[in-house]
């Protein structure tokens, strides 16, 4: 068939209505570059077919083709053609540049015909960003209106006016901004990266390999003359009375943070470390299913299941604080699973609040250390004036991390979106 049988197919589908054979034609007559064959006003029907079928920028090409084509008497026609075409490029077609483009061209026209007047008030409701005025320009001509014009209701002050190219431009550059299009994804990878840390970061069954230093037990050795150390520390004054030197190595298989729990000496020493050594790290009896440490108060309890053999002598929670401001840092990173060594002194307090209810005495604590480690229940924690810490071995670094970076990241991201937010108002 030649293309002036496809070019009659065509005009009896128009004139039948039947869409299917519009678009079959259509298709060949762009193929074979025929389209610019057909009347101004057979391309303007066609393009009212292409839009019903969702086909819109085929529609304002075809539109556009129609007003290059339109003889004297349909000059007036032609210009309703532009402006239709310069809508649907900005609005279902998604070329907001060419639309732009066209409504200029459409404007600077000398004659004040309708279709002039409505581009010269299409552009400048584009210029001040009047996204409701655009809105209803669209529903006027029974179009969908451009994307962004969701983003707000109301013109832009008079005195943002001559930015609003720019505006627009960014509000462009924000709709394709990685941002928006990558955040879901990655904020759901970052929250499943610190939760998989935040589970298993104190994993002790991550410790694979144990220092020999910590098969043998903590040394203590009575301090001959001991020199009280008196001190303020938050709201308490504290005396110090040491008692013996010390020295422990041990694994650390849980970490009772004061701070974070809110108990009672949270103000002079930070945290518990709940320790162990000798067989119980020989015979990894650390590692075995049935096994827990945890802390309840100031007290750290240990649980078992099945025959494990654990040795509560070789067991020990000690309160650690430290008067170095950097000792006291490396002590907040201590977690479970680490392998650390402690030297110090074993210490009494008594601490005396600075505050009291008016009319009343403070009333001093009296705390004393444990110096034996066979005992158990109340007092059997070692209260320890730390001057030393070694880090032998550090575990489950690789889910600390992720913990850390996944962490970090999802935070990053909230602030991004949330940035992206406040700019898209």
């Amino acid at each position: 068939m030649s293309g002036d049988d496809y070019r009659q197919i065509l005009e009896r589908a128009l004139e039948n209505g039947d869409d299917d054979k519009v678009l079959a034609a259509f298709r060949v007559l762009d193929t074979t570059a025929r389209l610019e064959h057909l009347p101004a006003t057979v391309l303007a029907r066609l393009a009212q077919v292409l839009q019903r079928q969702r086909l819109f920028l085929e529609a304002a090409s075809a539109l556009r083709l129609a007003a290059q084509k339109a003889a004297e008497p349909e000059q007036e026609a032609a210009a309703g053609w532009l402006l239709r075409a310069a809508c649907l490029l900005l609005g279902s077609a998604a070329r907001p540049e060419l639309g732009r483009e066209l409504a200029r061209r459409l404007a600077a026209e000398p004659d004040g015909s309708g279709s002039v007047a409505a581009a010269r008030h299409l552009l400048t409701l584009l210029d001040t960003n009047n996204h409701r005025g655009l809105r209803r320009f669209f529903e006027q001509q029974g179009l969908e209106p451009p994307a962004d014009t969701a983003a707000g209701d109301t013109p832009a002050p008079a005195e943002q006016r001559t930015t609003s190219g720019a505006a627009s431009f960014l509000s462009r550059q924000r709709e394709k901004s990685w941002v928006t299009k990558l955040l879901p994804g990655l904020l759901v990878l970052f929250l499943a990266a610190w939760l998989s840390g935040l589970l298993l970061r104190d994993r002790l069954g991550g410790v694979t390999e144990t220092r020999r230093e910590l098969l043998a037990e903590p040394r203590q050795a009575e301090i001959a003359a001991p020199r009280p150390v008196q001190l303020r520390h938050g709201d308490w004054n504290l005396v110090l009375r040491p008692r013996f030197s010390y020295h422990i190595c041990g694994l650390v298989v849980h970490v009772n943070t004061y701070a974070m729990l809110g108990l009672r000496f949270q103000d002079f020493y930070e945290r518990d470390l709940c320790m162990i050594w000798g067989e119980n790290v020989s015979s990894r009896t650390y590692s075995a299913p049935g096994i827990s440490f945890t802390h309840h108060g100031n007290t750290c309890f240990v649980h078992w299941s099945g025959p494990i053999g654990f040795r509560m002598q070789q067991l020990s929670n000690t309160h650690v604080f430290s008067l170095d401001e950097k000792l006291r840092a490396a002590l907040a990173r201590i977690r479970a699973g680490d392998q650390v060594c402690l030297d110090g002194k074993l210490v009494d307090v008594s601490a005396v609040p600075r505050r009291a209810p008016a009319g009343t005495m403070p009333a001093p604590v009296r705390l004393k250390t444990s110096t034996t480690r066979t005992d158990t229940g109340n007092g059997a924690c070692e209260i320890m004036l730390v001057e030393r810490l070694q880090v032998l071995a550090r575990a489950n670094r690789f889910w600390r991390l992720l913990n850390g970076v996944g962490f970090w990241g999802a935070m990053l991201l909230a602030l991004l979106w949330l940035g992206n937010q406040l700019l898209r108002r």
